[in-house]
């Protein structure tokens, strides 16, 4: 935790707070936990650069004229997967995780005109 810490010097200090000591690679789309022995087991890996995805999805499609990107933008987040695996919505997920709820409010009411 400290190598990621200190690899957060310089950036926004409210972000130690989202790092874990742990990836989330092993975790599939229904959310199962899936372990391969590695022959770098015990040894560090390098921590991924942080970047913003929304602005890297603009970059990449700004090429592309006739699409136009929401302005809604949904995370990456393990109630998705969750409410996939249980085939439900992540509003009737309990406990509720209240930004993934909100980040879908957001592009419904985008997509379907609605407030």
């Amino acid at each position: 935790m400290k190598r990621a810490a200190k690899a957060l010097n310089g950036h926004d200090a409210a972000l130690l707070q989202y790092l874990s000591p742990l990836g989330w690679e092993h975790i599939n789309l229904t959310g199962d936990y899936l372990w391969r022995s590695s022959a770098n087991a015990g040894k560090f890996r390098r921590l991924r650069p942080l970047q913003n995805e929304v602005t890297e999805a603009r970059g990449l499609l700004a090429d592309f004229a006739h699409l136009q990107l929401a302005e809604a933008a949904i995370r990456d987040r393990i109630a998705y997967r969750k409410a996939a695996r249980y085939g439900l919505s992540v509003d009737e997920l309990t406990p509720m995780d209240s930004k993934a709820v909100d980040e879908m409010r957001t592009l419904f009411r985008e997509v379907f005109n609605r407030y």
